[in-house]
């Protein structure tokens, strides 16, 4: 059987839209219950009232991702409708993604219906966007990607920490590059000098907003037990790849994250990340893969029943 030709991929797509609408349409409460106040809210005003808006009563301060909701809201589209229209540019970049590293198919469905996915369709809408760039910037070349980097970042700053880890190897690379004969690629260059023009301004900006965040989540302590999750991570990709290598240990740079800013925030971009040097290096029909993805479809379950009694699903 296989999913990646035409016919089977739009009717893959025609019925994941459908399924996101109706799934939507439980998800009433909790943080979305906010975002449906702003997306309505948003329709009546310009990009900066949006943008305002979304300081005050979603405490957020990312504008592209305020931007895009803001575009549907203007639009006049049901804002259900509009956020499964994102839901399938998300589907279609993990499917492009999965077609490019000839995922087994039967790993694919389990992806798309793992734990992680189903919260980045429904209760995670920022880092939905922020993902939708990141994963379209790793089937993109050329600076196109380092752009997609960028705007990623500006969708939900969390994205920040992914990809210090995600460039951490190359960063390390390109600086002992320039230290031994004083050259680096343009890209790197490019990637650094537009990161630099467009988020420090942001952060400047938005300081107030962001370490207010970054506060919140700290919650004056440091949660050393959150970071075990990593460490789970860690030891299923030395298991899987079986060497001490960029794959493995990097794993562990999430620990920090998830120590200072708690596990709930760091766990997506960890297990992210580990799944997609899965799927890179076609691991992906690891029995220890498949068992992990196992889990968090099993996981998804409690999610969407969640969503179906309570009106979110972190009940």
């Amino acid at each position: 059987m296989s999913i990646y030709n035409k016919k089977v991929s739009f009717f893959i797509v025609f019925a994941f839209y459908f399924f996101s609408v109706f799934l939507l349409n439980f998800y009433v409460s909790g943080d979305q219950y906010y975002y449906h106040m702003f997306y309505d809210a948003a329709s009546n005003g310009s990009l900066q009232d949006a943008i305002n808006l979304g300081r005050r009563m979603l405490s957020a301060g990312e504008p592209i991702s305020l931007s895009i909701l803001w575009v549907g809201a203007k639009l006049g589209v049901p804002k259900n409708l509009y956020v499964s229209f994102l839901n399938i540019i998300l589907f279609l970049g993990v499917y492009r993604l999965c077609w490019k590293y000839r995922c087994p198919w039967y790993a694919f469905i389990l992806l798309v219906a793992s734990y992680y996915f189903i919260v980045l369709m429904t209760g995670a809408e920022k880092l939905k966007i922020g993902y939708i760039f990141i994963i379209w910037s790793l089937v993109s070349s050329g600076y196109l990607r380092y752009i997609l980097v960028v705007l990623s970042i500006t969708s939900h700053f969390q994205m920040l920490a992914f990809i210090a880890v995600f460039y951490f190897k190359e960063t390390v690379s390109q600086v002992n590059q320039i230290l031994k004969n004083g050259k680096t690629s343009k890209r790197f260059i490019f990637l650094v000098v537009s990161s630099g023009l467009v988020i420090i301004p942001i952060f400047w900006l938005l300081s107030e907003v962001v370490l207010s965040k970054i506060i919140s989540y700290y919650d004056g302590e440091l949660k050393f037990f959150d970071a075990v999750n990593v460490v789970f991570l860690f030891i299923i990709s030395f298991i899987v790849f079986r060497r001490w290598d960029y794959r493995v240990w990097s794993v562990l740079l999430f620990a920090p994250f998830a120590i200072v800013l708690g596990d709930s925030r760091v766990n997506i971009m960890a297990v992210s990340f580990c799944f997609y040097f899965f799927l890179v290096y076609r691991k992906m029909s690891n029995l220890f893969v498949l068992s992990l993805l196992g889990y968090f479809v099993f996981k998804s379950f409690f999610f969407v029943e969640s969503i179906f009694i309570n009106g979110h699903g972190f009940g």
